[in-house]
């Protein structure tokens, strides 16, 4: 990453950034301490009424379920209606999008099966053989069924979650094609004296014996959907006093095991055991009502953000106190001033699991105790150590690394804490959708938890991460405000699911330290939902796959971002370690040796072209994001030699989103002091602008030292399905998407840049065969001698090496 300038390389909170200024800068402490919401322009939490109706929906869903079980509902024409009530499509960035519209036109091909089946008379079936009319519209109702549950089964498994009102179509449509068969076949072999008056009549007829009959539903149905709606009514009560909260948690947790054990009771009296579908809604819906119940009694809101108190407030490890004191003159100063800050620390964690401060309280405390660490003799030293060292590129001890650390802390740190007790004190936290994610995934109760507490939307959280599923970790970079660890789970279908995980709190951190920060962040943006903005936006034009996937989740007890761990080095390493490429026996080989291997094998045309294709799909990912930071240490590459297949992979998407990089490639310097601009033209149209794409080598190498840009390129081309892709998105959907994962100018920002490459994108020749000397023409012409940032990341990292 570009390190900020030595004029700037200063502590947010201690001097201002000299060499860019904004004129109307004003503090973040002004978020409100009432709402608990973020400031204007910070990512906003979901609306907290929508939060409410989660459990609503919850209930729905479970009177649907046990609906269709027990009263055996069919032939309604309503398949494809329920779906669009109980589910909705999932946005542009999310699973399954795909999926879902295979299962709605497998809904509605069920909705005109049921009534092609309807409109045919009994005597139809009655007649010996069976009249093929009727024989058609059966089998087209039997195959409309089955598919409609295969496109069920796609989408949830796309979804990763259950699904109960879907679990209940799928049901649904596996009952109805069992039943009508049954029907069919009764009105040949062993017709009834009276027949019936309609198909509809004649299949309701054959459920009950079938499946055990409904009856034994019948005077359980109606305590299970009033206990469903008391659990509802819980976790509707957000001012409800917590021993309250328990008491009353423990009254419905006794109702659902006494209503299990009725239904068992029951079953045992009929003296037979009816079709387990028929039951298993019911039953499922009570074990998941205990489970609910179980999840909510053991959410304890002050306890998490006492956790978060913990990690911003770190305690200093008496080893790097000894070690730091030891390399300055102040040391005496410096553990005095540590051992009261920490002393402060344990004190304020007490006070917040204990309800024994107010959040306005906490936030001043946390502020104090942080401002008072910065000003003290041994800590001033000791940064003016750090600094000195970086200035002369040595390398930093790690504890003075750690230590100084705490000069990067921020008053949007405080604020936050402060809002998060105020959503506890309250007993203000969401509990509906994430507490069903804890249970219904492998998520541990602090990652819901205080995802909550911060307003995290559900969908951006890692799903199969938890503590219960974490087989092993170990810790591969660690620097000042940043550590990565890589995290080995035992995934959902038995395999290994590796994430590297980076913790929220050094990424934000870190973020002052790059000179990407002066391009535009409040200061209150959470570093690891641009990550997850980063992907998503990738992925709605067909180029997820060249950006590390994203998610949130906690590791080692703080909440952080989890990136997919892709495969290959970066373009750095390959120099570094001399090779680029391993052979399928494991041999290393270097530039050179590759090409003549891949020559032999015939795949260098293939790792050319593919190399071309990710790289242009990179450089149109960034160019959404607005990525500045795309240098050849931050994506990864993974070539396979005997296939000539190529992997990119984005990673350390942090520099992304600055609500200064607006349109294709230009940067709104706007209330930013003009002498750091002298000398750099101006957009003619707009004065506030700076077009990248139309300054000289020298003005560039101007805004890369203001702005920290490593990659400034405009694309030559485009890879014919990302054209496809990017007409298609939904500019309004996309707007929401990002309004969530940052804030109202950033999105903004976004929203500039999407139209601005949708716009661009219709002038650029598409490639539809990246091993046509076309597309090596395309991509040759982009290069740029004289400004390199400028060069796409083929022409900058790879041309030198395998050409045109």
């Amino acid at each position: 990453m570009s390190q900020i300038s030595q004029t700037t390389l200063t502590p947010p909170d201690m001097t201002s950034v000299s060499s860019v200024t904004p004129h109307d800068e004003t503090s973040s402490s002004s978020a409100s301490s009432v709402s608990g919401s973020l400031s204007p322009n910070a990512p906003a939490a979901p609306p907290l009424q929508d939060l409410q109706q989660a459990g609503s929906r919850i209930r729905e869903m479970a009177r649907s379920a046990v609906g269709r079980a027990g009263g055996l509902p069919c032939l309604d024409d309503r398949d494809l209606a329920a779906i669009i009530a109980n589910e909705p499509r999932p946005g542009i960035f999310s699973r399954g999008r795909s999926e879902y519209k295979a299962m709605e036109k497998a809904a509605a091909d069920c909705d005109a099966a049921n009534r092609e089946l309807s409109a045919i008379s009994v005597q139809e079936f009655a007649r010996s053989p069976i009249s093929d009319k009727a024989f058609n519209a059966l089998q087209n109702y039997v195959k409309a069924q089955n598919a409609f549950s295969s496109c069920i089964d796609a989408y949830v498994s796309a979804r990763g979650k259950d699904i109960p009102a879907l679990a209940s179509l799928r049901q649904s449509a596996q009952f109805r094609a069992a039943e009508a068969l049954n029907f069919a076949a009764c009105m040949q072999n062993d017709r009834p004296a009276v027949l019936p008056g309609s198909v509809r009549e004649g299949i309701m007829q054959k459920a009950p014996d079938m499946h055990g009959g409904s009856f034994l539903l019948d005077s359980l149905r109606g305590q299970a959907m009033g206990l469903f709606d008391r659990i509802d009514a819980l976790q509707g009560k957000h001012a409800l006093a917590k021993d309250e909260f328990d008491r009353e948690i423990d009254a419905l947790s006794n109702e659902v095991n006494g209503l299990k054990g009725k239904l068992a009771a029951k079953r045992s009296e009929v003296g037979f055991q009816a079709d387990e579908a028929v039951f298993g809604a019911l039953e499922g819906m009570l074990t998941r009502s205990s489970e609910r119940l179980s999840a909510l009694k053991l959410a304890k809101p002050r306890s998490e953000v006492a956790t978060a108190l913990k990690v911003v407030m770190g305690p200093v490890e008496d080893a790097d106190l000894e070690e730091v004191s030891k390399l300055i003159t102040h040391g005496k100063d410096l553990k005095d001033a540590v051992r009261e800050y920490n002393e402060k620390a344990r004190d304020l964690a007490a006070q917040v699991k204990l309800d024994m401060i107010t959040p306005a309280r906490l936030r001043q405390e946390v502020t104090a105790a942080r401002d008072k660490l910065q000003q003290s003799q041994g800590m001033q030293e000791a940064y003016a150590l750090m600094v000195a060292l970086a200035r002369q590129d040595l390398s930093l001890p790690p504890a003075l690394e750690r230590l100084t650390g705490k000069f990067f802390a921020s008053d949007a740190e405080a604020d936050e804490l402060g809002e998060m007790m105020d959503a506890a004190r309250q007993n203000r936290h969401a509990r509906a959708e994430y507490i069903a994610m804890a249970y219904d995934h492998n998520l541990d109760l602090q990652t819901v938890m205080e995802a909550s507490l911060r307003g995290i939307p559900p969908d951006q959280l890692e799903l199969e991460a938890g503590d219960a599923v974490l087989k092993e970790s170990h810790n591969v970079g660690q620097g000042a405000v940043n550590s990565v660890d890589l995290c080995t789970y035992r995934g959902s279908d038995g395999e290994s699911k590796v994430l590297v995980f980076k913790p929220e709190l050094g990424a934000r951190r870190g973020l002052n330290l790059l000179c990407a920060g002066h391009l535009g962040y409040d200061p209150r943006v959470r570093a690891m939902q641009l990550n997850v903005a980063a992907y998503r936006s990738a992925a709605a034009i067909g180029c997820g796959d060249v950006i590390a996937r994203s998610s949130i989740g906690s590791h080692n007890g703080e909440i952080g971002l989890f990136m997919e761990a892709a495969p290959g080095m970066t373009p750095h390493a390959m120099g570094e370690k001399g090779y680029i490429c391993e052979t399928a026996d494991g041999r290393k080989l270097d530039h050179i040796e590759a090409i003549d291997y891949m020559t032999e094998k015939g795949t260098l045309r293939d790792v050319r072209a593919n190399l071309m294709r990710e790289c242009n799909k990179l450089e149109w990912a960034d160019l959404l994001s607005g990525q500045v930071d795309r240098h050849w240490k931050n994506y990864l590459v993974h070539i396979n030699p005997e296939t000539g297949a190529v992997k990119v992979t984005g990673i350390d998407n942090d520099a992304s989103f600055g609500f200064r990089r607006v349109g294709l490639n230009k940067v709104d310097v706007s209330g930013l002091n003009p002498l750091a601009f002298s000398g750099v033209t101006r957009d003619t149209a707009n004065p506030n602008l700076v077009d990248l794409a139309a300054l000289s080598a020298d003005e560039v190498a101007t805004m890369q030292r203001i702005f920290g840009f490593n990659q400034a390129s405009l694309p030559t081309c485009i890879d014919t399905e990302t054209l496809r892709q990017l007409r298609d998105i939904d500019v309004d959907e996309y707007r929401r998407a990002m309004r969530s994962c940052m804030g109202e100018d950033a999105a903004d920002a976004a929203v500039s840049r999407l139209v601005a490459a949708k716009a661009y994108a219709e002038t650029l020749p598409e490639v539809t065969d990246w091993t046509s000397q076309d597309a090596k023409s395309w991509v040759w012409r982009g290069r740029d001698t004289e400004c390199p940032i400028r060069n796409g990341f083929y022409n900058r990292d790879f041309a030198p090496f395998f050409g045109y």
